[in-house]
């Protein structure tokens, strides 16, 4: 990581959703290795989910949209993050939402 972030590299993605929470955990260890502020990296975290489950563990809905992030802000122990994809469309769900 530090040497990609010396190389000009400041884009990290997290796999989010598609990912386990391991992955997110490492992943905030090595950003916080690279001894930076924050603001000088990006972040990015993905949602959407399976249907497995809660209803609420899935899709595009404001919950879910708003406790994924605030689930890979913590996995990842950094303050934000700097884009949420949205890995696919939800159709059950209206834009307007």
């Amino acid at each position: 990581m530090q040497r990609c972030f010396k190389a000009g590299i400041n884009y990290f993605d997290s796999g989010g959703d598609h990912s386990s929470t391991e992955e997110e955990v490492q992943l905030g260890h090595a950003l916080k290795s690279l001894d930076v502020p924050r603001k000088d990296y990006v972040v990015s975290t993905k949602i959407f989910g399976t249907r497995l489950g809660s209803p609420n563990d899935w899709g595009l809905s404001r919950k879910h949209i708003i406790e994924g992030a605030k689930s890979s802000i913590k996995q990842l122990d950094c303050k934000y993050v700097d884009v949420v994809f949205a890995t696919r469309p939800d159709y059950d769900t209206p834009l307007e939402e």
